[in-house]
């Protein structure tokens, strides 16, 4: 009586590889001596025992495949980022310095303007000295033609008694002329 070759084999019909796919190099002689031992009979069951021990032998061989499998993609995966980080890394200084460039061509903006405002601002300055000046002219004018204006408005009033003056004179002299020629037509009359 022989044993089934089914009873060796796990539920899933092929023993697993590292790589999750068929079977392995070391599985096929597992599933050789069991079907030996089968063929057997009972004398081989001492083979069926060894074929289990090679079946046995295999799947942990089969999982460590995979642990170092899953262990060797997470040390690809690792590299892979350092790879990405050291690249960044690179990157870094690069942008540093660019963004550096830009932070003194804004300095160098700032700078500008503020020699531009100190331009605008002396001429600003000036200007407004030169206005001074103006004003204090126009003020010393205005003092000047307000002096000229109340000479010129006394003028009339002086002119006035000037003229009253002359003409009070003017009446006096009428009056004496007036006063000697009486006293002469009288005196030319009392020597006749």
């Amino acid at each position: 009586m022989g044993c089934s070759p089914c009873f060796f084999w796990p539920a899933s019909g092929f023993f697993p590889s590292p790589r999750g796919k068929g079977t392995t190099g070391t599985d096929i002689p597992a599933l050789d001596a069991t079907l030996k031992a089968d063929r057997a009979g009972e004398v081989g069951a001492g083979l069926a025992l060894a074929a289990g021990e090679v079946r046995a032998l295999a799947k942990r061989s089969a999982d460590s495949a995979r642990e170092t499998a899953e262990m060797i993609a997470q040390a690809i995966a690792k590299s892979e980022q350092g790879v990405r980080l050291s690249g960044g890394v690179v990157r870094s200084p690069g942008v540093i310095l660019e963004r550096t460039r830009k932070v003194d061509n804004a300095v160098k903006e700032i700078v500008s303007a503020s020699e531009e405002q100190t331009v605008g601002i002396n001429q600003v300055v000036t200007s407004a000295g030169q206005f001074d000046k103006v004003t204090q002219s126009n003020a010393a004018s205005s003092r000047e033609t307000l002096l000229r204006g109340r000479a010129v408005a006394q003028r009339p009033g002086r002119l006035a008694q000037q003229s009253r003056a002359e003409s009070q004179s003017a009446r006096a002299r009428s009056s004496t002329d007036r006063l000697g020629r009486h006293l002469r037509k009288r005196g030319r009359r009392g020597q006749r």
